[in-house]
C-alpha cells in the first residue's frame, strides 16, 4: 500500500500538495489542481487515490487510452 512505508513518504507529499493547493478536493474526488512532477505515474495515483496500483494502467486520457498503450506500446 502506498501509504504504509514506515517513512509515510507518500502521505507526508499528499498532505504538503493538498496545504500548497496543487491537489485539491472538487466534487468529493481529489483532483489536481496544478502541474507537479512525480517519480512514477503509480506515486501519482496514489498521492489522488489513497492506494497502491499500476499508474500505467490507470491514469487514460479523454479517449479512455491508458499511459501504457500512450507511452509504452
Amino acid at each position: 500500500m502506498c501509504f504504509a512505508s514506515s517513512t509515510n513518504d507518500n502521505k507526508k507529499l499528499r498532505e504538503e500538495l493538498i496545504i500548497n493547493e496543487v491537489v485539491i478536493l472538487s466534487n468529493e474526488k481529489y483532483i489536481f489542481s496544478k502541474d507537479y512532477t512525480f517519480t512514477s505515474p503509480s506515486q501519482a495515483d496514489c498521492i489522488i487515490i489513497g492506494k497502491s496500483s499500476n499508474g500505467w494502467k490507470v491514469w487514460k486520457d479523454e479517449n479512455g487510452n491508458t499511459l501504457d498503450s500512450l507511452i509504452r506500446k
